[in-house]
C-alpha cells in the first residue's frame, strides 16, 4: 500500500506513514476503515518507526567542519594578523560501481609553509691588506775617501812591479763605521786589488807600465770616489854618488833628452814649483817637434787633447793637470792659451826655428839616486835646419871634445851653458829621465 499523503510505499497493514507520520485511516486490503480491535502484535512488529527529522545533523555536521576548519587554521599557521592558510578542496565520494576497483584518491599533500625566514647577523672581522714590508731607504754617504797612511788621494803614481796599501772612509763616520766598500779598476791589466773582508783596505799592484791614467774607483752604499793612478817603470838602482861614465849610450841619451828643451829657447825652471802654464808650452812644442800626429787644427789654434797633454807632463816633469772648462793660461807677457771642449788651444805659430841641441859635458850621480849634469847648448845655422830639415840625428850623438870640432868648422855655435838635475826614469819600457831643475845662461863666443 501506498501512503495517502507522500506516496511512499508503506507496509499493508500499517497504521500510519513511515515518511511523513500521517495516519492510514483503513486497510486498503479490505476497502473499509482502520479498525482498532483488529490490530494484532505480529502487525506492529511488521511496521516501521516514524522517521525522525534531519536538521539535528545538519546543525551537528556543520559545527564538526567549523571546529575542523579551525584546528586545520590553526596548524597551519594561521591566527590574527596573519594570511590564512588555504583551505583544502572538500573531498568528494563517488558512489563505487559494482564489481569495480575503486579509484585511488589523490592524496591531499598537505605542506606546512616553512616559518619566515630570521635574518642572520654575520659579523664579518676585516682582514688587513697584505703589503710587502717597507724597506728603509739605504743611508747615503756625504762622501768616501781614499788614503796612503794618512794623506788623502785624488791621484797618485806607483812604479812597475810595487805595491802599495791604500784605505778608504765612508762620511759621516759615525753612520757608516761598519759598512763595507767595493774596489774596482777600468783596466785590470794595469793594477791588480786584493781588498779585505770588508773592502776597508786594499793592496794595489801595478802588473805593467801604462801610458796614461787608470782610474781607481771605490764605492760604498751608493757613494764612491775615483782615484787617477799613473804608472811608472821600476826604478834603476840608484847609481853610486859620483862621476858618471859617458859612454856612447848614456851620452845620447843625456843629450837627446835636454835637447828635448833647448830646442824651443827654454828658460830655467823648478819642475815641483814652476806655472803649469810654462811646463804646457814646453809639452805642446815637444809634440809639435816630436809627435805632429798629436796635434790637430781648428780656427786658427793648434790643440792638444787633455789625456796626451798629461802623458807627457808626467813623461817630463812627474805631473798632471786636471783643469775646468774655459781655464785660461798665459803664453808669454801678452799672449795666453786656453782649455776647451777636452783641449788645450795654443795660438797657431806658424815658421818658428828650434835649430838647437845639447851636449852634456859632465854628470855626477847624487846621493839621493838623482844627476846633476853639465852641458851646452849649440845652435846650427838656419840654412842647414831647413835644408836638413830640422836638427840632424848625428848631433844627438856627440861629446864634448867631438862638438869642438863641430864649432871649428863652423857647423855648430855655443850660445849657452846650463846645468840641469834629473832622474832615471822609463817611458814605454825604454829608459829616459825626467827634469827636477833646468837651469841656462846665455854665453858670447868668438872664433
Amino acid at each position: 500500500m501506498f501512503c495517502p499523503n507522500c506516496g511512499s510505499q508503506l507496509p499493508d497493514k500499517a497504521k500510519f506513514c513511515l515518511n511523513c507520520g500521517q495516519s492510514i485511516s483503513g486497510n486498503p486490503s479490505s476497502g473499509g476503515s482502520y479498525v482498532q480491535e483488529d490490530y494484532i502484535e505480529e502487525d506492529y512488529a511488521e511496521m516501521a518507526a516514524p522517521r525522525r527529522p534531519i536538521w539535528p545533523w545538519v546543525v551537528l555536521g556543520t559545527i564538526s567542519a567549523i571546529a575542523i576548519g579551525v584546528l586545520l587554521f590553526l596548524l597551519l599557521g594561521g591566527g590574527l594578523g596573519g594570511t590564512a592558510a588555504p583551505t583544502p578542496a572538500p573531498l568528494v565520494l563517488s558512489p563505487t560501481p559494482a564489481q569495480q576497483e575503486p579509484t585511488p584518491v589523490p592524496a591531499v599533500e598537505i605542506t606546512t609553509p616553512s616559518p619566515a625566514p630570521t635574518t642572520e647577523i654575520i659579523v664579518i672581522t676585516p682582514v688587513p691588506a697584505t703589503t710587502a714590508p717597507v724597506s728603509p731607504t739605504p743611508a747615503v754617504p756625504n762622501a768616501v775617501k781614499v788614503f796612503y797612511m794618512t794623506k788623502e788621494l785624488d791621484e797618485f803614481t806607483e812604479a812597475e812591479g810595487n805595491s802599495i796599501m791604500l784605505n778608504a772612509q765612508a762620511y759621516p763616520i759615525e753612520d757608516f763605521t761598519n759598512a763595507s766598500f767595493q774596489w774596482t779598476v777600468s783596466d785590470p791589466s794595469v793594477l791588480k786589488l786584493e781588498p779585505d773582508a770588508y773592502g776597508r783596505t786594499c793592496t794595489i799592484t801595478v802588473l805593467k807600465v801604462h801610458s796614461g791614467p787608470v782610474t781607481l774607483t771605490v764605492s760604498c752604499c751608493g757613494a764612491k770616489k775615483d782615484v787617477k793612478v799613473y804608472t811608472k817603470s821600476a826604478s834603476a838602482p840608484s847609481p853610486k854618488p859620483g862621476p858618471v861614465p859617458l859612454d856612447k849610450d848614456t851620452q845620447y841619451r843625456i843629450n837627446i833628452f835636454l835637447s828635448n828643451f833647448s830646442e824651443q829657447f827654454a828658460l830655467s825652471f823648478t819642475s815641483a814649483t814652476c806655472a803649469d802654464d810654462y811646463l804646457l808650452r814646453v809639452v805642446e812644442i815637444y809634440c809639435k817637434i816630436n809627435h805632429p800626429g798629436l796635434i790637430s787644427y781648428s780656427s786658427g789654434d793648434e790643440c792638444l787633447g787633455l789625456k796626451d797633454a798629461n802623458t807627457y807632463m808626467e813623461r817630463f816633469f812627474g805631473r798632471t793637470v786636471n783643469p775646468p772648462e774655459g781655464a785660461t793660461y798665459l803664453l808669454d807677457a801678452s799672449h795666453t792659451f786656453r782649455f776647451s771642449g777636452g783641449y788645450f788651444r795654443f795660438p797657431a805659430a806658424d815658421g818658428a826655428n828650434y835649430n838647437r841641441f845639447t851636449v852634456v859635458r859632465d854628470m855626477t850621480a847624487n846621493t839621493d839616486g838623482s844627476y846633476t849634469v853639465e852641458f851646452t847648448v849649440y845652435e846650427i845655422s838656419l840654412e842647414q835646419y831647413w835644408n836638413t830639415p830640422g836638427v840632424d840625428n848625428s848631433l844627438y850623438w856627440l861629446n864634448d871634445s867631438q862638438v869642438a870640432n863641430k864649432v871649428w868648422n863652423h857647423e855648430a855655435l855655443p850660445v849657452q851653458n846650463g846645468t840641469a838635475i834629473v832622474k832615471d826614469y822609463s817611458f814605454n819600457g825604454k829608459p829616459t829621465y825626467q827634469i827636477l831643475k833646468y837651469e841656462v845662461w846665455d854665453i858670447e863666443f868668438s872664433y
